[in-house]
């Protein structure tokens, strides 16, 4: 959904996600990429740091943390270069 640009399908689809489990990292993951996708950067930072929580890596590597969830590394690779996190 996020790669065909149906925003709010996709905003939904993470809310329902959120209610099941809210401690999912890849719900996190998505978040951050849906509120980066927006020009949403405090979102997109907020949901970060959650993800960070919900997967116990308080301290690891970004580009692995989010490629994991997202399976993109060219598009973590824009994402981390244009929000300092």
């Amino acid at each position: 959904m996020l790669f065909r640009s149906r925003f709010e399908e996709a905003r939904i689809a993470i809310q329902q996600g959120m209610q099941a489990d809210p401690g999912d990292p890849a719900v996190w993951a998505t978040q951050a990429l849906l509120e980066w996708k927006l020009g949403n950067g405090d979102g997109a930072r907020k949901a970060i740091a959650s993800l960070r929580k919900a997967s116990g890596d308080s301290n690891g590597p970004l580009f692995n943390l989010i490629g994991v969830h997202w399976g993109d590394r060219a598009l973590v690779m824009r994402f981390l270069q244009e929000y300092t996190l």
